[in-house]
């Protein structure tokens, strides 16, 4: 299994994640948090919101699984690398506009 001590640091990074996704604003999140775009972008580098990437090869993506005008579905990732195995981690939650 992964090393207990890397899983930690992951969900770490995603609580810190999820932190700053709820406190964004809903009209706000897919510009702050593009669908997809690995590490956010250059005026949300994900790398900054987490304290700085430690695990080896990390990137962070957020996806919407479901999306309307008024309801999110959001799912955020943490992959990495142990060796030459790559880990995954991710936490969903919801975000409607009201």
């Amino acid at each position: 299994g992964a090393n207990i001590g890397n899983v930690a640091v992951a969900f770490e990074d995603l609580r810190d994640m999820m932190e700053r996704i709820h406190a964004t604003p809903f009209a706000s999140l897919l510009n702050d948090f593009p669908p997809g775009a690995v590490n956010g972008g250059v005026s949300n580098d994900y790398t900054v919101i987490v304290g700085g990437y430690t695990l080896l090869s990390e990137q962070i993506t957020v996806t919407y699984p479901v999306q309307t005008s008024d309801f999110l579905e959001l799912v955020v990732t943490v992959d990495w690398m142990e060796g030459s195995r790559s880990r995954s981690k991710s936490l969903s939650s919801v975000r409607t506009s009201s």
